[in-house]
């Protein structure tokens, strides 16, 4: 189990990160101005696993590329395994 307000703090990072090189995005709807983290969750499973999810605000649902990209991020700042989830 992480600390979730580490896990908020680092995925602030890893969103300033993303806005650096939004350049590089393909097809990335951002709202460049207002993204940011609003929550990070731990999840217990059914079958007694734990995993960890942050929820992003103000970037498309299905935007793939932008949370594959947060999520590796994560990894480098020493949070494997995140769940992006992002929403408008």
């Amino acid at each position: 189990m992480c600390d979730l307000k580490a896990l908020m703090k680092a995925t602030e990072r890893a969103l300033d990160m993303a806005a650096d090189a939004r350049n590089s995005f393909k097809h990335v709807a951002v709202n460049w101005a207002h993204r940011c983290c609003v929550d990070a969750q731990l999840i217990r499973h059914a079958d007694g696993t734990e995993t960890h999810a942050v929820i992003i605000e103000e970037a498309d649902p299905v935007n793939t590329e932008f949370q594959t990209f947060i999520a590796e991020e994560l990894a480098q700042l020493g949070f494997p395994g995140v769940e992006v989830v992002t929403e408008w």
